[in-house]
């Protein structure tokens, strides 16, 4: 790794500084400052795979030491995450994986895509597009469900946002209970369990 200097993170700040994700990050004479980091790895070549996409992995920062985690950033190997997907990554990790590990990684993949790509959402949308993941599955598993079910999620998502919470933890438990309320998913009664709760409230 190369000496990491004062002027190194000044003249990166210069040339990225106003393109996302670093506008939207905080910094300090030390370099920027974030809860969680994009790394990528080449995918396994011995499993056949047709698209040959790289993996993604969203790593807490706190892994890293300082020095290695802002040499990460200015030398292209990492991504920093902003705040609104460290948001979703605190929850994601602590609770979402143990839920579902594929809407896990689907989560993870489609932030790398925003990321790599410097496009930037709000939190409504980037919080209804994760969670959206997860109800679309849900829904289109079950051949019983209309697809009106996912329709009036999507209403209800709009009005939870609007007039409840922006909470990503909340919006999600919502969501999950009322595609279940609807007769999917393993239980259609269930309700927010104080262990739930204690496991995100904890981070």
């Amino acid at each position: 790794m190369f000496g990491l200097t004062s002027e190194a993170l000044a003249a990166f700040d210069d040339a990225n500084g106003t393109e996302y994700p670093f506008n939207e990050l905080s910094t300090t004479r030390r370099g920027y400052r974030c809860r969680w980091i994009l790394l990528t790895s080449p995918c396994d070549h011995n499993v056949l795979r047709i698209d040959r996409m790289p993996r993604f992995h969203a790593i807490p920062s706190h892994c890293f030491s300082d020095k290695v985690l802002q040499e990460m950033i200015i030398t292209g190997k990492g991504i920093p995450f902003p705040d609104e997907m460290s948001n979703v990554l605190d929850v994601m990790e602590r609770w979402g994986r143990d839920k579902c590990s594929r809407w896990y990684d689907c989560t993870v993949r489609y932030m790398a895509w925003r990321l790599k790509n410097k496009m930037w959402s709000d939190r409504k949308c980037l919080y209804f597009s994760i969670i959206k993941i997860k109800v679309k599955d849900m829904v289109d598993r079950n051949d019983n469900i209309p697809d009106v079910v996912f329709y009036q999620w999507v209403y209800l998502y709009y009005h939870w946002f609007l007039y409840d919470t922006h909470d990503y933890f909340e919006l999600a438990l919502r969501s999950l209970h009322f595609v279940r309320s609807m007769g999917i998913g393993p239980s259609t009664t269930q309700t927010v369990s104080s262990a739930e709760v204690s496991v995100v409230s904890s981070s």
